[in-house]
């Protein structure tokens, strides 16, 4: 059964540097393979073009405070 997960992508050893495929749509089976290929489409796309022109959007937001 398909389901939507939110895949975070990273190479070994740093888990902070990464490409986060959010509403990925595919069988559970499928979720490695399918954001690998989405992260590696990602990184050619982002490698054609000047940082200055890349597009961001959130996520994800979490305000925080101290106790």
């Amino acid at each position: 059964m398909k389901q939507l997960f939110s895949v975070a992508v990273y190479p070994p050893g740093d888990s902070f540097t990464r490409v986060v495929i959010p509403n990925l749509e595919c069988e559970l089976h499928q979720v490695a393979d399918s954001a690998k290929g989405h992260a590696h489409a990602a990184l050619v796309a982002l490698a054609k073009v000047s940082p200055a022109d890349w597009h961001t959007s959130i996520v994800s937001q979490t305000d925080v405070s101290d106790i």
